[in-house]
């Protein structure tokens, strides 16, 4: 079932004229805007990080997404996702959210993250010659839109507030091979995974404290927290300086069928209408375990014209384990980006590629 996403549609119309009318940001630059039509890195109804300090697994959090809350600690891994661009002239843009992953073999060392595929990925060259229009179903992504090439990919991480941490530049994208731009299929959960998701390297390790990612996929009823820089108004086209968070629960994947939900992707509940937002796209799904937060997810698209109106769609993690890891060791072999997933952009110091899929683990075939 394709996918009816009004609400890239309409929010753009509105970001449109707020970023020509809103006042710019305390650098001078624009406003900030999300490269998802879907999600920003500020869940509605959320609330901003109050305080900065490693997290604690033991330790509460609020950030704000819309109807959100602050966070009061900072999550393994969170980072925001930001560009330089010369056109149109921006300045550490907030685009989306990410998230980077523990080194295994040197703890408190990170090289490679995560974050949503549509955020890294150029448009197919059809879709950009259509315009707006194509946005009225079933595409991810927005027409407020700059060529990947012209983006200078940036991370900022170990900090609530991304203004107090230095750029971490990023010098390699990897595509998962599922994904493409339009999703879409006859069922109410699509058999055929969206896989938007892309892992991001930085040209050089950092010393963080990555996250983990959970190895089961968590059951309806399982809280989870959103966490991301993105809008905390349906009204505003501006995205925080400081993250937040939302605090929902994993809810059946049917609820999330007007977002065009697929196997392994999750759906999370929109509590007193609290969602993700224009820049959460990207923006990790914690959850407890082993008393420690652990990415379950990351948050991918909705379904209404207004963020928190819907249910949110969120890219399981557990299924895509075994791939990340072979990424990770650098044990797949790259390909060229394929024309569905928006081709190479020929950005001038990022590499861009994919893969050959994985064998999946064999307790995720899909029956049938």
């Amino acid at each position: 079932m394709r996918n009816k996403i009004k609400r890239g549609l309409t929010s753009l119309v509105v970001a449109i004229g707020l970023l020509l009318a809103l006042a710019t940001s305390a650098s001078g630059q624009i406003a900030h805007t999300a490269s998802s039509a879907e999600f920003g890195a500020q869940v509605l109804g959320g609330q901003p990080a109050s305080q900065v300090v490693w997290s604690d697994p033991s330790g509460e959090i609020g950030s704000q997404i819309v109807g959100g809350r602050p966070a009061s600690q900072y999550y393994d891994g969170l980072s925001a996702l930001e560009y330089d661009s010369v056109t149109p002239p921006r300045d550490d843009h907030m685009t989306c959210t990410a998230v980077l992953l523990d080194d295994p073999a040197i703890p408190g060392r990170v090289e490679w993250g995560l974050t949503a595929a549509h955020c890294v990925a150029e448009l197919p060259a059809m879709l950009a010659r259509s315009g707006p229009s194509v946005y009225r179903d079933g595409v991810f992504g927005t027409p407020l839109w700059v060529p990947v090439k012209e983006r200078a990919f940036q991370l900022r991480a170990g900090n609530l507030d991304r203004t107090l941490v230095a750029p971490l530049p990023i010098k390699q994208v990897v595509i998962a091979p599922e994904w493409e731009w339009i999703p879409g299929g006859p069922d109410p959960v699509d058999r055929k995974p969206a896989a938007d998701l892309a892992m991001v390297r930085l040209s050089a390790p950092a010393a963080v404290r990555g996250a983990t990612v959970a190895d089961a996929e968590p059951l309806p009823g399982v809280r989870v927290r959103l966490v991301g820089w993105g809008r905390t108004s349906n009204q505003s086209a501006a995205t925080p300086t400081i993250a937040n968070e939302l605090r929902t629960r994993i809810v059946q994947p049917q609820a999330c069928a007007g977002g065009d939900i697929s196997v392994h992707d999750l759906c999370t509940d929109n509590p007193a209408g609290a969602g993700a937002c224009n820049a959460d796209s990207g923006a990790p799904a914690y959850q407890q375990a082993g008393g420690r937060w652990q990415v379950t997810g990351l948050v991918s698209r909705g379904a209404t014209e207004t963020c928190g109106g819907s249910p949110d769609v969120i890219t399981g993690l557990a299924y895509y384990t075994g791939w990340i890891e072979a990424v990770m060791q650098d044990r797949l072999p790259y390909l060229p980006v394929t024309a569905a997933q928006g081709g190479d952009p020929g950005h001038p110091t990022i590499r861009f590629s994919t893969t050959a899929p994985l064998r999946w683990q064999s307790q995720f075939a899909l029956a049938g």
